[in-house]
């Protein structure tokens, strides 16, 4: 829903986001912790999305694509306790077709989310996990301040290994989205059901929600496919007198849809370790 104090716009009840992923950046609680104590691990990531324009109540059609990029370093201090730093920057580029419900232009442009994170993470047992992420993100349209459009919180939950192919957990995303705080529960899966079907978290949990779910298949050792469904609610502050805009996500009872295609070294392939079960958000 995208709404101000003068006009109210609101998507169509079902759009589809195209995801062409080169590149993916896992650091986590469980993921860090298959490191050996002492060493340190450096991870760059790299997404590009794009979401086809859907109608708009009141006239119009909206639609955007995005690239963002990440660094991400993590330490196993010891076999129990892991840390890391991360850095990230998203840009995305809207784009809409006569908008009537703004008024005769555009209401934004490119919407810029650099971002920096820290992720600490406890085992208290042999399969269990605790973890939290804390995170500073500016979210914000170009020309706007970037410290008018904060967002600020953490990511916390924990994790158990019930086999090497199944890890469960459960998180809580809490973050002040400029000025108004929200709460994301959600479930943490890494579930490699077949040597090529895997169920997980496709996307990273922060200020704009938790992590989602997805079905994937590595149709070859190179190329995975996928399909996913999941809740994301993002905010960001507009360039001068415009007013604050909630991205035009998914509400309730919408589901958020997508097919995905990535690609990923053979190296590891059919030898996946305790996995992350879930990416914080960059």
């Amino acid at each position: 829903m995208l709404k101000n104090q003068e006009a109210r716009g609101k998507l169509s009840s079902r759009i589809t986001t195209l995801h062409l992923i080169a590149g993916l950046c896992i650091a986590t609680a469980a993921g860090a912790q298959t490191q050996p104590p002492g060493e340190t691990k450096t991870t760059i990531g790299a997404a590009g999305i794009s979401q086809l324009k859907a109608d708009l109540d009141g006239g119009g059609k909206a639609g955007w694509n995005s690239l963002g990029v990440n660094l991400n370093v993590a330490h196993q201090f010891t076999q129990a306790v892991s840390a890391g730093v991360s850095a990230g920057y998203v840009a995305e580029d809207w784009n809409f077709d006569s908008p009537s419900v703004f008024g005769p232009g555009a209401p934004w442009g490119r919407i810029n989310r650099p971002s920096l994170g820290f992720n600490f993470s406890y085992a208290t047992s042999a399969d269990t996990a605790w973890f939290v992420a804390p995170q500073v993100q500016w979210a914000y349209e170009s020309g706007a301040s970037a410290s008018d459009g904060v967002n600020y919180g953490a990511v916390f939950g924990v994790t158990k290994v019930f086999s090497p192919s199944l890890v469960v957990g459960f998180g809580l995303s809490v973050f002040r989205q400029i000025d108004d705080t929200k709460y994301f529960p959600f479930v943490i899966v890494n579930w490699q059901i077949t040597d090529k079907l895997r169920l997980g978290n496709p996307l990273p949990a922060g200020p704009a929600g938790g992590a989602g779910l997805e079905l994937a298949y590595a149709f070859t050792p190179e190329w995975e496919l996928g399909g996913g469904a999941s809740y994301r609610d993002y905010r960001f502050r507009l360039n001068g007198a415009r007013s604050q805009f909630r991205h035009p996500g998914f509400r309730a009872p919408d589901a958020q849809v997508w097919p995905r295609g990535a690609h990923r070294p053979v190296r590891g392939f059919g030898r996946r370790r305790q996995a992350a079960p879930a990416r914080h958000e960059r």
